[in-house]
């Protein structure tokens, strides 16, 4: 003689429902245990700033494009004076090694001659 046996859960009731609460049986006595979702601080925290920062350039953006504009230029404009700058050290330390060998080679001379 064979003797099914049935599965405690009936099989409608297997899956999650809508309102996200797992439903189990245990000897046959519905209980129901709310599903826990895996908290991600960090990312609400970065979708919360780029949310704040969406709102900001949707308030005025053109001024936000303003902004940028002037940083950009203010580095370039750095950039270039930096540049200069290291130029004009350069030319100063080759000036200075120059006037340095010269003097060099006089007080040679003048040892020499004596």
């Amino acid at each position: 003689m064979s003797v099914k046996q049935e599965s405690a859960i009936p099989k409608s009731v297997k899956k999650y429902s809508l309102n996200k609460t797992k439903i189990c049986f245990i000897n046959k006595i519905k209980i129901q245990k709310k599903t826990k979702k895996p908290k991600n601080k960090k990312i609400k925290k970065k979708n919360s700033k780029l949310k704040s920062k969406n709102k900001k350039t949707k308030k005025n953006p053109k001024s936000k494009i303003q902004k940028n504009k002037t940083k950009k230029q203010k580095q370039k404009q750095n950039t270039k004076t930096k540049k200069q700058k290291q130029k004009q050290k350069q030319k100063q330390n080759k000036n200075k090694n120059k006037n340095k060998n010269k003097e060099q080679k006089t007080k040679q001379k003048s040892k020499n001659q004596k």
